[in-house]
């Protein structure tokens, strides 16, 4: 954590915590019979400038339909607070949640749900038919694009991979799945610092994502950046990654950067978690022989065997 970030961290909570408290104080001042409507609306007027702000990057359509959707949660948060009942709040969410669900229902082409099923059960022909359908009849939802890439991508057909995600970035140039997409397809090729680049990208727009933080981490420690490798991989154990696969992976490379940083002592506490997520080497071994011949396979194999020795009884 820098200083700026750990100056953020310290003063932002209080800083809110000021800024409610003094809304409140002048709320009363102004209107001290109507205390609970003022506060409600300036609540709700609050979160409504709030949510304009956080979608200030989204096209103009997705904005507006976030901001519709949202109306009737911040209905049900004013009409809570003014007559003290929660059954409004609850009400009003709800709604939201429905509206929202019913959206993404309506939004996603059905062809791009076969043949996402498709490709998660590994009927690649089947997906790519099912989601070349899906591009005909919507051919603006970008999310069929990086299906699109998933699957020339499992098929080491790197070529036709990237023309997929830059016609999907054509569309959604800050949409992070697809810039992750890209990075995996140039780290398949051993274009590492294409693939860092990638990544960094993917991160502006979602910082949280555990396993772009691992990705990012991989071609750092691929190009002997060891410091800034530890330090990506540290986020991404530290953050939600889900699978034990990615866990064991994220923990060696830790472990080597540690190694190659002179840091014997934290490399060996990194080392001695590697048991614990042995469950993912079988997973990843299986994965890896189903993919080889393409040219960061022979790194993987390595550190596979690595690891396969640095685990007792494996």
């Amino acid at each position: 954590m820098n200083r700026r970030e750990l100056r953020a961290s310290l003063y932002l909570p209080i800083v809110i915590i000021l800024g409610i408290w003094v809304m409140g104080l002048l709320v009363y001042v102004v209107t001290p019979g109507n205390f609970n409507t003022a506060v409600g609306i300036a609540v709700s007027a609050a979160l409504f400038l709030y949510l304009i702000y956080w979608t200030r990057h989204a096209q103009p359509r997705t904005r507006a339909i976030a901001v519709l959707l949202a109306v009737p949660a911040l209905v049900g948060i004013t009409m809570g607070m003014v007559y003290g009942r929660a059954s409004y709040t609850v009400g009003g969410v709800s709604l939201t949640v429905l509206l929202l669900i019913l959206q993404r229902a309506l939004s996603t082409p059905i062809s791009y749900r076969f043949a996402y099923r498709h490709f998660q059960n590994g009927h690649n022909d089947e997906a790519l038919r099912l989601i070349n359908r899906a591009i005909a009849s919507r051919p603006h939802y970008w999310e069929s694009y990086q299906l699109k890439a998933l699957i020339h991508l499992s098929q080491m057909d790197f070529f036709r991979a990237e023309e997929s995600v830059r016609d999907g970035l054509a569309i959604q140039p800050d949409a992070a799945p697809l810039h992750n997409t890209l990075g995996q397809i140039y780290l398949a090729q051993n274009q590492f610092a294409a693939a860092r680049d990638q990544f960094i990208q993917a991160l502006e727009t979602e910082p949280d994502d555990g396993i772009t933080w691992y990705f990012l981490g991989l071609s750092q420690y691929r190009l002997a950046a060891f410091r800034d490798s530890a330090e990506s991989l540290t986020i991404a154990i530290k953050s939600s990654l889900r699978y034990v696969d990615y866990e064991l992976l994220a923990h060696y490379y830790l472990w080597r950067n540690l190694e190659a940083l002179e840091m014997p002592q934290e490399a060996n506490r990194v080392r001695e978690k590697l048991p614990e997520f042995a469950a993912g080497l079988p997973v990843l071994q299986s994965r890896l022989a189903g993919q080889t011949g393409y040219p960061h396979a022979e790194m993987m194999q390595a550190d596979l065997a690595e690891i396969e020795s640095a685990i007792p009884d494996k």
